[in-house]
């Protein structure tokens, strides 16, 4: 029996990110989907346990049946994020799960497509749940919102001190067509009083599909960036939204004999019709004298394995006024770029916007373009500068280290003085180790220490 599980924390917008799907599990017994599992994992970014259909609920039933299905899927698990979990027997071993899928687990209220009854008894009994969820350490909990904090309180609490579990607030309004106002009252019920790491709102549209983008625009203008979002329309008539939704579609896959829900279509068909939406963009991997860099191979795989007609390219260029005074990086083909030595700290000057982190450690490896009036990008479009070797940096240090434990006396070696080091750096002082530099040149090596 699985007694405990733990895993490293991981930002919302990498587990939520762009083009990402998750399957939805409603069959009766994990066990029943375990032939099917291999296939699905190809084309999901997630699964979602819908704890409310399971035909046992007792809090063995559910931890076993949680830990199977992370177990079952980890061999298919092609398009995951890397999601380290330490999983501890009964026996007092211990084995590393990586690129195991993330799962939401869900519970749900008969009025919001489930099972349970909407009053104090029902939900008391779903929290319960969720709570065995928390407790085995699911990725996200995907809760109904309108609870209230009465209700939901106590297990964010419990999320936030005692797990990295993700909070999906979450409102389902079937059988209604509303209006812009009270949609925006849902999406600002779902961010929980800000308590929410992402949030997701399903509406009903009307027949034909009139009014199918609502619930995404209505969702981004009250958000406004803060956490992800997903939001669509039930039913056939609302199946374009899912194409529309660019976060953790939910979707159904050929290889199960059911679809969860009317209108899903598989992450394949929702890929399929997303190529039409923008004309194909050019992403790069940036620097100089870079003939060794595996980045074109690695990236382009992954975009041929989403279907998008993009393309990851590499900008060995001599000079960066190579690169930022041509099309390639002023052009309306410019999907965004890894940036690597000796730039990381000179592409800043060309953005509209670095991130906290990057600034701090003053370089940026990735450059984002995001839609928007008034940037140095093309049509106006944002570049939003941002800093990802430090989350490589702290996860495997953050395995290692128990929750709490004061390292205020150990040493953080840091070799080098350039972007990777100050990343390095950043890390060690973020995690209170005590600092020690080591580089060939003291010139360089000082402007980093004074950092």
């Amino acid at each position: 029996m699985i007694s405990h599980a733990t895993r490293v924390p991981v930002d919302p917008f990498l587990v939520f990110g762009r083009n990402t799907f998750f399957t939805s599990l409603t069959a009766p017994d994990v066990v029943d989907l375990e032939e099917y599992l291999e296939e699905i994992c190809k084309d999901s970014d997630a699964l979602e346990l819908r704890v409310d259909l399971l035909s046992s609920q007792t809090r063995f039933s559910v931890l076993r049946s949680h830990q199977n299905l992370r177990l079952s899927s980890r061999t298919g698990s092609l398009r995951s994020p890397v999601v380290v979990s330490e999983v501890y027997d009964g026996d007092g071993g211990r084995r590393i799960m990586e690129d195991v899928l993330p799962v939401v687990f869900t519970v749900r209220t008969r009025n919001q497509a489930g099972t349970y009854e909407d009053d104090e008894v029902g939900i008391g009994k779903m929290v319960e749940l969720l709570e065995i969820g928390l407790r085995g350490g699911a990725e996200i909990l995907d809760v109904e919102a309108t609870w209230g904090e009465s209700a939901w309180g106590e297990l964010i609490k419990k999320a936030k001190s005692k797990s990295k579990s993700l909070i999906l607030g979450s409102h389902h309004v079937p059988h209604e067509v509303i209006g812009d106002l009270e949609a925006q009252k849902w999406a600002e019920v779902c961010e929980m009083n800000g308590e929410a790491d992402a949030i997701k709102l399903i509406l009903s549209c009307e027949e034909g599909g009139k009014g199918v983008e609502q619930a995404l625009r209505v969702c981004k203008e009250q958000v406004k960036g803060r956490v992800p979002v997903v939001a669509m329309c039930l039913g056939e008539d609302g199946s374009y939204s899912r194409v529309l939704n660019p976060r953790m579609t939910p979707v159904m896959h050929p290889a199960l004999p059911f679809v969860a829900a009317p209108g899903q279509l598989s992450a394949q068909e929702i890929m399929d019709k997303r190529k039409d939406l923008h004309p194909p963009r050019n992403y790069f991997i940036l620097g100089r004298n870079i003939p060794y860099t595996l980045s074109p191979a690695l990236h382009g795989r992954a975009i041929s394995v989403t279907g998008m007609p993009d393309q990851y390219l590499k900008a060995d260029v001599e000079t960066l006024e190579d690169f930022v005074d041509t099309e390639l990086f002023r052009g309306e083909a410019f999907g965004g770029t890894s940036v690597t030595i000796p730039y990381k700290q000179d592409i800043m000057k060309y953005l509209d916007e670095v991130k906290d982190e990057a600034t701090e450690i003053g370089a940026v490896n990735t450059v984002v373009v995001e839609e928007g009036q008034g940037g140095k990008g093309a049509g106006g479009r944002r570049l939003v500068g941002y800093n990802t070797d430090w989350v490589g940096i702290s996860n495997p240090i953050q395995q290692r280290l128990s929750k709490g434990e004061d390292v205020g006396e150990e040493y953080f070696l840091v070799a080098g003085a350039g972007g990777a080091a100050r990343a390095a750096a950043y890390v060690g002082k973020k995690f209170g180790f005590k600092l020690l530099f080591w580089n060939r040149t003291p010139g360089k090596l000082a402007d980093l220490v004074e950092r």
